[in-house]
């Protein structure tokens, strides 16, 4: 049977023992009765009253580490169907952090998993250090490459040139292109009004002849009427010479 350093933790400091950790030596853990008893002996704590448990974080081969814990007299506990129903109310949010809860050791799972993300990233270490080499790497590639590029100057004033000219030339159409524009409108314009002139006299000269008399129509018929009457009046003359003569 293998013996065992072990270390007890206590829960508060006692005035006759130094320091809160007292330690055995050479103690078979199958026996933790005894144990118990050397722990009344020193605190006079019941052994009904004491429970050990076990530190998992520290674990080493020979040497074995507890804490004291007292226990207490417990209730009866919740009634299962009025947690049950509690938990269903209208309005209520779920719960989805469980990081404050304790595992079956006692240690709160927001512990275990921030240690299992330290070892995950522990593990990708390896790797991040060999992407930040490559990227490394491509960034220096691409300044050398920028520095080895060599700035041709006469290209560019060729370039520059070549672009002003087609400048040049654009505006140039553009203003040709908006004086020739100009030039038809005006001759349209001039066109259109000589037709609307000429259009406008005509029709002015109708209805004027719509609106005055004509004089000469009726000099004639005046004439025609005096040549009649003097031809009535002959005859009448004419008739009664003949009348005085038959007498």
């Amino acid at each position: 049977m293998t013996t065992h350093n072990i270390t007890i933790r206590l829960p508060q400091k006692f005035p006759h023992i130094d320091s809160r950790f007292i330690s055995f030596e050479n103690v078979l853990l199958d026996s933790l009765t005894e144990i118990k008893e050397k722990i009344h002996s020193l605190t006079n704590i019941p052994i009904d009253n004491q429970y050990l448990k076990p530190i998992s974080s520290i674990d080493r081969e020979q040497q074995v580490y507890y804490d004291l814990l007292l226990t207490v007299v417990g209730g009866k506990g919740g009634f299962g169907s009025l947690l049950r129903g509690n938990s269903k109310k209208v309005g209520q949010k779920k719960t989805t952090n469980f990081e404050a809860c304790r595992d079956l050791s006692g240690r709160r799972l927001r512990h275990v998993n921030n240690e299992r993300r330290i070892k995950d990233w522990q593990t990708d270490e390896e790797a991040r250090k060999i992407a930040i080499n490559a990227l490394n790497k491509s960034n220096n590639k691409k300044d050398q490459d920028d520095a080895d590029k060599e700035f041709d100057d006469s290209k560019y004033q060729a370039e520059n040139e070549q672009v002003l000219n087609k400048v040049s030339q654009s505006i140039e159409k553009g203003l040709e292109l908006l004086k020739n524009k100009s030039t038809t409108t005006t001759t349209t314009t001039t066109t259109t009004s000589t037709a609307t002139a000429t259009t406008t006299s005509t029709a002015a000269l109708t209805s004027l002849s719509l609106y005055l008399p004509d004089f000469g129509d009726d000099d004639d018929d005046e004439d025609l009427d005096e040549s009649e009457q003097e031809e009535e009046e002959k005859e009448k003359e004419t008739k009664t010479t003949k009348v005085k003569k038959t007498k």
